[in-house]
């Protein structure tokens, strides 16, 4: 391992700046999809520092991705939650646990400056529960994400992602041309209707799934893809994005579109805003 390459010059071998590079480097590998290994480095950081915040966290993110909710749930409570609460607010929406969710959105986003909102990543998590406690949006200028997290629209992400893949850009994967993508759409919602479980999350309000198409994509550089990632926003079929991608984490549950063609019954998967609305007219 070269030491310039992974700047050990920038950490001394006290804990602190042993543990913040280990960390550094476990970020990195779930970054590149390389869960298998991420996980094996996490285990041996706490196996010598059971404690300490960032690998617990870390650890709770590896159990989101496994689907272990619970279990994370139990880690990230244990731990202050101004520094964990956006992913507390992933977990929370995922159990349906809407007097937890309610209150970290009293507490932490409600009142939030809006510049942490854009540093601290939780942008868009005020703005999803802003749309389902007071329906009011706290922010001016919407990016895309943004629009669809406040009001959802199935033509506005089908336009995104139909200009997303015209394939002149060599860095990014694009659908075969003959691939129809809006038949596509509707199929792959309709498969998340009614296998809600197949998507996974980690601490953003999106959840991913992953589907097999033989050849249904390439990249200039790499090639023909037989696999495409679908993100939804969390707990419903409302997709955001769609590319081919390659299978590169082993979390991923790859699911078949032939699999659409057996009979089932549908499960509907209710937005944010009518589960709540279900709630807590049920309560009253």
């Amino acid at each position: 391992m070269s030491n310039r390459k992974y700047n050990f010059q920038h950490y001394n071998y006290t804990k602190k700046g042993y543990l913040s590079f280990q960390t550094k480097m476990v970020d990195k590998l779930l970054n590149e999809g390389k869960f298998s290994l991420a996980k094996n480095m996490l285990t041996e950081i706490l196996a010598y520092y059971p404690n300490d915040r960032i690998a617990l966290m870390q650890w709770s993110q590896i159990l989101m991705f496994e689907r272990k909710y619970m279990e994370a749930k139990n880690i990230l409570e244990s731990l202050p939650k101004e520094k964990c609460y956006g992913m507390l607010t992933c977990l929370y929406e995922k159990l349906n646990d809407w007097d937890k969710l309610k209150e970290l959105y009293e507490k932490f986003y409600k009142e939030e400056d809006k510049n942490n909102c854009y540093k601290y990543a939780y942008r868009q998590q005020r703005i999803y529960l802003s749309s389902i406690f007071d329906n009011t949006c706290p922010f001016d200028d919407l990016g895309y994400i943004d629009e669809q997290m406040f009001k959802y629209s199935d033509e506005k992400a089908l336009e995104h992602i139909q200009k997303s893949h015209d394939g002149s850009n060599k860095n990014k994967s694009s659908f075969m041309d003959n691939i129809d993508i809006e038949k596509l759409f509707y199929k792959v919602k309709d498969f998340i209707n009614k296998n809600p479980e197949k998507g996974i999350i980690n601490n953003t309000l999106l959840e991913s799934f992953m589907f097999y198409y033989t050849e249904c994509g390439f990249k200039a550089d790499s090639g023909l893809y037989n696999t495409f990632l679908v993100r939804t926003i969390i707990n419903t079929d409302k997709i955001i994005t769609m590319y081919p991608q390659k299978i590169d984490n082993a979390n991923y549950d790859v699911c078949h579109l032939d699999n659409l063609e057996e009979e089932k019954s549908p499960v509907k998967v209710k937005s944010g805003i009518e589960r709540f609305n279900a709630r807590w007219n049920k309560n009253k």
